[in-house]
């Protein structure tokens, strides 16, 4: 069974309607909704930080947004990646800004309210993660930080 209220779709249990597909792959980006859980807790934190900032959202290390922020929360997200084209997926990231996370940032100070950073910090040696967080505090008021669980066990 699923509850839906406004444009907020909540699935109840057994719900199998909701297909996930890249955002530049729907066909209606409008009719894209929100839903409650995405079944990947990081997400549904992303989302959540963004529903509770009214301002400019800077998605930062993007890829192909796979918590779906920019067709989420359309022209007040934008998109930011290193790289316009993933050599190693073999397809385009769906960026708005191309720049270094780790370098001065295209964006002036406090221009945002939030800067999220999903799954891209624990591929920077210490001292880059400084420097992206750096530039993350001069340029938003807000930061959210996601990274993937890793249960690898190392020894």
């Amino acid at each position: 069974m699923t509850e839906k209220t406004d444009n907020i779709i909540i699935p109840g249990p057994g719900n199998s309607e909701f297909e996930f597909v890249r955002p530049d792959e729907a066909e209606d980006l409008e009719k894209v909704e929100y839903l409650s859980s995405t079944g990947v807790p990081r997400f549904d934190f992303q989302r959540g930080a963004c529903r509770n900032s009214d301002g400019i959202i800077l998605n930062v290390g993007c890829n192909e947004d796979p918590a779906m922020l920019k067709a989420l929360f359309g022209g007040r997200c934008f998109n930011c990646d290193l790289q316009a084209y993933d050599e190693t997926m073999g397809r385009n990231n769906l960026v708005d800004h191309v720049f270094d996370m780790t370098d001065t940032w295209p964006f002036a100070d406090e221009s945002a309210e939030l800067v999220v950073f999903g799954d891209c910090l624990e591929h920077l040696p210490p001292h880059e993660i400084e420097a992206a967080l750096k530039e993350a505090a001069r340029v938003a008021r807000r930061v959210c930080i996601t990274v993937p669980e890793d249960h690898r066990i190392e020894g």
